[in-house]
């Protein structure tokens, strides 16, 4: 529930017995209203959704709301007990004097006064977690955690809509950046010396926190209209004014514009928001611009975007994040909550961090664990700040015939090869497909699937700032000539049974290791190694169903090709 205005029921004057209510009404600000309508017309808030941990989770049968859950933009009352009496005096006033209220609660009304009192656009989101009779306090356990869930998921939502049409709030009390421009006598422009602090003498103009919007007259002399971000890769942060104005300075030099300024430092590695008014750092181009800087300042350039582009980063991570939750959330522990340690991740890491694109194929037999490596991969870079894209190929639906419809079963807003180009000019973004050896040779001949995900792989492949890992089964990797094409180089993954069994005979687990090869000389068909079943190669599940004297016999060869002798 999205209040569009906040009633705070109490005041009035009682004359001749009769009540003449005087309440308070807060408006909510008309821009959050209409985001609010837009995002609740939408239906895309769902996905930022954070499970409950320990709680029902979205789609189960026992969780409280069928999704998407349902939104309303309507009146609120702010009242000062807990209504649970449909019978009660305070209910009668509800209805008699406010009959458009959709929820009653407690503490939104002084936080939208205070809102209102600093003229600072405000607005309050509650998720319902019961109605006003029959409370009961089993499933207010329940329910208020999801409720502030929903509540939370909409108003982030919210704020990547509002991202994209206001300027941040200031981070800094130092005016924006930049030398004053002064003129040589000749028309020519020339940097005098910065002012860092003081009255602002460069273009732009930085909000106070109480000032309210559109009430201050900005010539155009001073207003600034941010263009690009460049993400630089340094020794210094934002708070290095000296560097910042420095860079600035090369900047305006590199791309022969006296007009360049940049206006805010962020951190993380180190983001500059650019007023480029003519465009000459796009007409530059990136990679010389990115040569151009090595030289000068000694700093790398990771990347350079639109500032469309970037403020339209948060949905689209939140749309990624959404689409990749069958791999990002595939059991990466064992039943027992041990951990494998794989060597291979620290491999693919070091092949994505050393180069500024790579295709890159997984491969290993059935049950070797590749799943679980690609989506302790994916969290791994996704923790790191990385936009990750992570598909499970086996999972896409077979009437999928072209890229549209491979979005659309993501639920992505645009093309999957146009959001990671796009995103992947600011920085590294990852692309992992899991099982595309389920989609090939004779295991799916009938539909297009394998042919959209490598037109995908092809389209990104030499795209700077774009990884992509890829995992297949030997045989299909080596034998479908459509996987051999795509040109990735491998790494492969050995099965972590045979890891597991030297762990054991380092730990001097004999009696395993030898119930081991009473069982048919492998460890997981005596249970040494308990691997869930989905995750264990064919062969090996069809040993353990076997009668446990049969299992000697039909052990199979060891490694070299040996049968293994019997006692």
């Amino acid at each position: 529930m999205a209040a569009d205005k906040i009633y705070y029921p109490y005041g009035g004057k009682y004359t001749d017995g009769i009540l003449s209510s005087r309440p308070d009404t807060v408006p909510m600000d008309d821009e959050l209203v209409n985001i609010a309508q837009k995002v609740s017309r939408d239906k895309r808030w769902p996905k930022r959704i954070i499970p409950v941990p320990h709680g029902p989770q979205p789609g189960d049968k026992d969780y409280p709301v069928a999704m998407p859950p349902p939104t309303k933009v309507a009146p609120i009352a702010s009242i000062e007990a807990v209504l649970d009496d449909p019978m009660s005096e305070l209910e009668a006033l509800l209805k008699s004097g406010f009959g458009d209220t959709h929820v009653v609660e407690m503490e939104g009304y002084g936080a939208a006064k205070a809102a209102a009192s600093e003229r600072t656009p405000g607005m309050v989101i509650r998720g319902v977690s019961d109605m006003t009779a029959h409370k009961s306090e089993e499933e207010d356990e329940v329910n208020q955690p999801i409720a502030a869930s929903h509540a939370a998921a909409f108003a982030f939502e919210m704020l990547s809509h509002w991202g994209m049409h206001n300027d941040a709030p200031p981070i800094a009390t130092h005016s924006p950046l930049g030398p004053v421009l002064t003129d040589d006598g000749d028309g020519a422009v020339m940097d005098a010396e910065p002012t860092l602090s003081g009255e602002a003498k460069t273009a732009g103009h930085v909000r106070d926190a109480g000032e309210p919007r559109g009430d201050r007259d900005v010539s155009a002399s001073t207003k600034v209209e941010i263009s690009v971000v460049l993400n630089i890769s340094a020794d210094f942060g934002p708070e290095d004014q000296d560097r910042l104005v420095r860079l600035q300075s090369s900047l305006r030099r590199l791309a022969g514009s006296g007009r360049i300024e940049i206006v805010e430092a962020r951190a993380g590695s180190l983001l500059l928001l650019v007023a480029d008014p003519d465009d000459a750092l796009m007409k530059v181009g990136e990679r010389q611009l990115r040569e151009a800087l090595s030289e000068a300042e000694n700093v790398e350039l990771v990347g350079m975007s639109t500032m469309t582009s970037y403020e339209a980063r948060a949905g689209r991570l939140a749309d990624l994040d959404a689409a990749s939750t069958d791999l990002m959330r595939w059991p990466a522990a064992l039943p027992d909550g041990e951990r494998m340690e794989r060597p291979e991740l620290e491999t693919l890491i070091s092949r994505i961090e050393a180069s500024a694109s790579s295709t890159t194929a997984l491969i290993g037999q059935p049950g070797a664990g590749k799943s679980a490596l690609l989506s302790t991969l994916g969290n791994r870079m996704r923790e790191a700040g990385w936009p990750v894209l992570a598909i499970k190929a086996d999972l896409l639906d077979p009437d999928i015939v072209n890229e549209a419809g491979l979005r659309d079963r993501l639920g992505l807003g645009e093309n999957p090869s146009a959001m990671l180009r796009d995103m992947a000019a600011l920085g590294p973004v990852l692309l992992v497909i899991d099982q595309l050896d389920a989609l090939a040779g004779y295991l799916d001949i009938k539909t297009a699937r394998l042919s959209i995900l490598l037109n995908l792989v092809r389209r990104l492949g030499a795209v700077d700032n774009v990884h992509i890992v890829l995992s297949s089964r030997v045989f299909e990797f080596q034998h479908d000539v459509r996987l051999r094409a795509v040109g990735a180089e491998s790494v492969s993954l050995e099965l972590p049974l045979e890891r597991s069994a030297c762990v054991a005979r380092g730990a001097g687990r004999g009696r395993r290791r030898l119930a081991a090869r009473r069982a048919g000389g492998h460890a997981l068909a005596s249970g040494a190694v308990d691997l869930p079943p989905t995750q264990q190669p064919i062969q090996f599940r069809a040993v353990r169903q076997l009668p446990t004297d049969a299992r000697p016999t039909l052990g199979g060869t060891r490694a070299g090709g040996r049968r293994p002798r019997r006692a």
